[in-house]
């Protein structure tokens, strides 16, 4: 291929990769930068009419809290991920000090580990894009982070991804590579902190509203489940009343409301509406022929998402990282506090293979 071929297919790839997100993702990114100026405008607004006369100061205090909320949500996003890999990493040789590399590093220690992070550069040559970090997680998902600040992108890539064939893994990851390119990572991982905050309080209202005396727990199934996000634990204490309990999470559903309808109706528009652009970008960089391995399709796309889906293991991905990768892999009740379903992949599947048949 000569250098002519490989920077038009480089600069093809880029306009794919690079694609403005909608208007409905931009309105889903407002409706979730409304959430840490809400979260803090309260308050700030409330001292300010203590401290201060007229509306100078509330509008001073609203400012402040525009500031204070959109940059602390922006400096804590990565941070909070950090944590959430830090926990997770991959165990590898005392060389190399972690379960990372980047495209242009050297050996990490571990041969597992060093196969999953050449795998990843193949796809993004192949692809014509940047080679990204990665992150390697000894989880058993079946899945892919995507991070992306103005330092770059980060692929969290669990060692289970190793099983997947080509065509699959490949088809995964250039998705994760594209939407890595785009606006909407980073607009995901810039928000994400807020939308933590409104998630696990609201999970935690259900979480409350939903315990019992213990005696019919087995006869809901998945519903008896804890939520991950809320960690392992007895889900109550069996000394003080239901209604107690009811009582509470029902005043904080009530508290928190004002700041659960941008959060939902927000991650719809950036989250759901982005993953399925996104699926759409990665069949066109099978369909263009960029991608070198002519592997990639929008079948071998929604087989990849089939096999994420029905394996085993889902519980074991990271849950902050949940919005922040390809496939959803929330539980019952996160699903149902972020206004989504299990159905929401087979619609993306369905897409897919209705592109197939065209």
């Amino acid at each position: 291929m000569s250098d002519s071929d490989v920077d038009g297919g480089r600069s093809g790839a880029g306009a794919i990769a690079t694609e403005s997100p909608s208007r409905a993702e931009l309105l889903g990114a407002a409706l979730l930068a409304v959430v840490p100026i809400a979260l803090l405008g309260g308050p700030a607004v409330l001292v300010a009419s203590i401290v201060t006369d007229g509306p100078m100061g509330t509008g001073l205090a609203v400012a402040a809290a525009a500031v204070v909320g959109l940059g602390g949500s922006y400096v804590l996003g990565p941070v909070i991920v950090d944590r959430a890999i830090d926990a997770r990493s991959a165990p590898i040789g005392p060389a190399s000090g972690g379960g990372s590399a980047s495209g242009d590093d050297t050996s990490t220690g571990d041969p597992a580990v060093d196969a999953l992070v050449d795998r990843v550069a193949d796809v993004a040559d192949a692809a014509r894009v940047d080679r990204p970090t990665v992150r390697v997680v000894d989880r058993r998902a079946m899945n892919v982070g995507v991070v992306a600040t103005r330092a770059g992108t980060t692929l969290v890539v669990p060692t289970r991804l190793a099983d997947l064939d080509d065509p699959a893994f490949d088809a995964l990851v250039t998705n994760a590579l594209l939407r890595g390119e785009s606006g909407r990572a980073r607009l995901a991982t810039a928000l994400l902190a807020p939308a933590l905050v409104v998630e696990v309080l609201t999970l935690l209202g259900a979480e409350l509203l939903s315990r019992r005396d213990g005696s019919d727990g087995a006869d809901r199934g998945a519903e008896s489940e804890r939520p991950r996000m809320l960690g392992a634990g007895d889900r109550g204490d069996r000394s003080i009343p239901w209604a107690a309990y009811a009582l509470g999470g029902g005043l904080l559903l009530v508290a928190i409301a004002p700041l659960w309808i941008p959060f939902a109706v927000g991650d719809r528009l950036l989250i759901g509406r982005g993953r399925s652009r996104t699926d759409a970008a990665t069949a066109r960089v099978g369909a263009s022929g960029i991608h070198g391995t002519g592997s990639i399709d929008a079948a071998s796309l929604a087989d990849a998402l089939r096999d994420a889906r029905d394996a085993s293991g889902y519980r074991d991905w990271p849950p902050s990282l949940d919005r922040l990768s390809v496939v959803p892999m929330g539980d019952l009740v996160t699903r149902r506090v972020r206004g989504t379903s299990r159905q929401e992949l087979r619609v993306r599947m369905a897409r897919l293979r209705s592109k197939r048949s065209r």
